[in-house]
């Protein structure tokens, strides 16, 4: 059941998703970031799972950001760790929500599945069972050090 996330907004946006991994204990790791430029899609999860665990977190630059109710502590930068494991000493981290999409959550889903991020919801919903339109949740990034987090990461990959 691999699982995408595809960009329809104008902007970047970085995606950290948490997934069944019988390496961990409990069985659920966390992994980040991928950078989904506007109109792409990146596959996020590969091959088939046995498990009925998908959970997913993103945000722009400029505020929007697609969260939920399952916390846990991430690094600002690149990881793939253990869901209850913390982040190395010394190394900047923010505790973020991750969204349960809900009809992802079923053991051998059949089929593909994508995750559609949009700004609006003037985007029409997908007939489509395997499609998840996804609105940005109402609250938005607005302390001052998340804005400098995610200025210095979006400035990077300029480079």
């Amino acid at each position: 059941m691999p699982i995408s996330i595809r960009n329809s907004t104008p902007n970047p946006v970085d995606v950290a998703v948490a997934y069944y991994n019988e390496g961990c204990s409990p069985r659920y790791g966390k992994r980040g970031w991928y950078n989904v430029a506007p109109g792409r899609t990146v596959v996020v999860f590969g091959g088939r799972s046995n498990h009925a665990y998908f959970r997913f977190y993103a945000e722009d630059a400029f505020g929007h950001v697609w969260d939920g109710g399952d916390f846990t502590d991430v690094p600002n930068e690149a990881f793939d760790m253990c869901w209850i494991a913390n982040c190395r000493p010394g190394t900047p981290c923010r505790r973020l929500g991750f969204r349960d999409p809900g009809y992802f959550d079923c053991a051998f889903c059949p089929g593909d599945r994508l995750i559609n991020l949009v700004l609006s919801s003037s985007r029409r919903q997908s007939k489509s069972s395997k499609i998840l339109i996804a609105l940005p949740t109402k609250r938005k990034l607005t302390s001052g050090a998340n804005r400098l987090i995610l200025k210095r990461r979006f400035e990077g990959r300029k480079k």
